[in-house]
């Protein structure tokens, strides 16, 4: 089919939670890399003479005469939506065969029968040593994404590989680099998997070039044999970390001997991590067990929540026996964070399941009786419109401590909340009557004076549903509370130690740990332009004679007394005291933060004079 096929459309319903990202122009991905079996395909047709166009919908190369349509697919819980865009892929080419594969179309073939495609499963032997067809734009990055080995068929109680794949080494994994590459990420699911002497040719690659080495699979205990070892060892030096995998009880044994043996030859603790599996058969208890274990050891934990191959739910919602969707996320937010952290609550008793990990507001039900208009008239409707991390969380969380006042988490957010909703991807997308009806029974659906909710400034999440969003806004004359942050240093700070927490908010003294950011001065500095241009943006997102707007700073909300009450004016409620129980996540000075404090200061006194303030030592 590819060796007749001269003008190919290579489609990547890539998606967010259900909402399909905006097309993009050339070869800008909006992923860090294009998936590699499409552009293998697209070398392939380059060489044969043949032209392509890549595409995140059809809709979107109507004008593009194509002879073969080849969509890949990549986890189950994407096949609805890849069932979508091969609906609108026959609309515009009905007769233009469409063959699709890729992991998900492998594992669940069955759930794309009837759908007039071609169904490719397992791997292609003839596609095996082509190179992929990127571009010379995905090139200038500095980071080289590369598959250089393949394993043959593994099995656990919880996941089995593909069937039909072979083990194989890639010949042609050389020619991805350019002599501009700082960084060689693997793309292997199991690199020492593959022949020592492969793996020894890859450490002495990068090592040779200057190049940091990223694996990307973690690693698997049973490969840590006396042939893997010295080769482990050796990686250290391009290597800054080892991820290895902790995905079931029969692992323990090997796991702990692996662990050891590492420590043994000289791999550095702090540059092992473990990728540990949980929600799977076991019970809560059963994942303490070994998460205590991996503390013990003195290893960053890294929690995966199971969900199985053959998942085909959109939302990810899968229940596991014995986990309830809160329980997950509590789990996930205890153990991910550093292990000083993690011992230092264990060692105070504090119990997991009670932890001070934040679970916002629970978002309205999804779907109202449609409320009459007067109850959504009568109703005062805000909305705090702010840039991530300027307090957004902690006003809403005041606000809604008012007894007059309901205030939401990010409803309008595609990520789900702590049950696994995301009202972007409930909402139908074919008209704008449902959209409104849904806004409109959340503020009508309730005794309250006020009712609102956050909606952070990142509004290209949305995607198709932007405008119409800010449509609503208008016509229902809905008021909105702008809060930004001034001091654009520690917005950026603050955002940079989530990484190091884990936590996004924190409800108790002793989770406050303080971070040590490494982040680089100009990255820092580049971070600071970025936000001020996003704090522009979000006073210009409505006309100053749009709705009625009150511009709040967190600075104001930290220091200034009676701004609650003002705020409470413009909402049209009683005065009240109003409370939170969210901390401060970093009362630490910026020095004692940033390793790279002084340079940072010179290079805005250098370049931004004007920020020289936001410096406080």
């Amino acid at each position: 089919m590819l060796d007749t096929a001269k003008k190919v459309c290579l489609l990547e319903p890539y998606l967010r939670y259900g909402e399909q990202l905006p097309p993009p122009s050339g070869l800008h991905f909006f992923k860090r890399r294009p998936p590699v079996g499409l552009m293998k395909i697209a070398g392939r047709v380059v060489r044969s003479g043949g032209e392509y166009v890549y595409a995140v919908s059809p809709l979107d190369r109507k004008s593009f005469e194509c002879d073969l349509v080849c969509m890949t697919t990549l986890f189950s819980y994407h096949l609805p939506i890849v069932a979508d865009v091969i609906g609108e892929t026959r609309e515009v080419w009905p007769r233009v065969p469409i063959l699709v594969g890729g992991l998900a179309a492998s594992h669940v073939p069955r759930f794309l029968d009837g759908s007039d495609v071609y169904i490719f499963t397992g791997y292609s032997a003839a596609l095996d040593d082509e190179i992929p067809h990127y571009g010379e734009e995905y090139f200038r990055s500095d980071q080289c994404r590369v598959v250089t080995s393949r394993i043959s068929n593994r099995s656990f109680a919880h996941y089995t590989s593909a069937g039909a794949e072979r083990a194989w080494v890639n010949p042609n994994w050389k020619e991805w680099l350019r002599p501009h590459h700082k960084h060689l990420r693997l793309l292997d699911t199991a690199l020492l998997a593959s022949p020592p002497k492969h793996v020894l040719d890859v450490i002495r690659t990068a090592k040779d070039r200057g190049m940091t080495l990223h694996m990307g699979g973690a690693i698997d205990p049973r490969d840590v044999t006396d042939e893997t070892l010295p080769l482990l060892a050796e990686a250290t030096a391009v290597c800054p970390r080892l991820y290895l995998m902790l995905d079931a009880p029969e692992q323990e044994e090997d796991f702990e001997l692996a662990v050891k043996r590492l420590l043994d030859v000289g791999v550095p603790k702090p540059s092992l991590s473990v990728f540990l599996l949980y929600a799977y058969k076991e019970e809560p208890d059963d994942a303490e067990r070994r998460a205590r274990r991996i503390n013990a050891l003195g290893l960053r934990i890294r929690p995966r929540a199971y969900v199985p191959l053959d998942w085909t739910s959109l939302h990810r919602d899968f229940r596991a026996p014995h986990w309830t969707p809160r329980l997950k996320r509590v789990f996930q937010s205890f153990w991910q964070r550093p292990v000083s952290s993690v011992s230092r609550s264990l060692q105070h008793g504090e119990d997991w399941r009670r932890s001070g990990a934040y679970v916002q507001k629970t978002t309205p039900k999804f779907y109202h009786p449609r409320p009459s208009a007067d109850a959504v008239e009568k109703v005062k409707k805000f909305v705090i419109l702010a840039v991530s991390r300027s307090g957004s969380t902690w006003l809403a969380d005041l606000l809604d401590s008012h007894p007059d006042i309901v205030c939401y988490d990010e409803i309008l957010s595609p990520w789900p909340d702590t049950a696994g909703n995301s009202v972007i991807r409930h909402i139908k997308m074919d008209g704008q009557e449902s959209f409104f009806d849904y806004l409109d029974g959340v503020y009508g659906d309730t005794e309250a004076v006020a009712v609102g909710y956050k909606q952070v400034d990142k509004l290209s999440l949305m995607c198709r549903r932007t405008e119409e969003w800010k449509r609503y806004i208008v016509e229902r004359n809905v008021s909105l509370i702008c809060l930004t942050r001034r001091n654009l240093l520690n917005s950026v700070i603050s955002s940079l130690a989530i990484a190091h927490g884990g936590y996004v908010h924190y409800l108790e003294p002793q989770r406050v740990d303080r971070a040590r950011i490494h982040t680089s001065a100009s990255d820092i500095l580049d971070l600071m332009c970025k936000r001020f241009s996003r704090t522009e943006k979000l006073y210009k997102l409505f006309a100053p004679e749009g709705p009625p707007r009150l511009n709040v700073t967190y600075e104001q909300l930290l220091n200034e007394e009676g701004i609650l009450d003002i705020i409470q004016d413009f909402l049209g409620v009683e005065r009240r005291s109003l409370s939170s129980k969210l901390l401060k996540g970093n009362p630490y000075k910026q020095s004692d933060m940033l390793v790279h404090y002084d340079e940072l200061a010179e290079l805005i006194r250098r370049h931004e004079p004007d920020w020289e303030w936001m410096l406080t030592g």
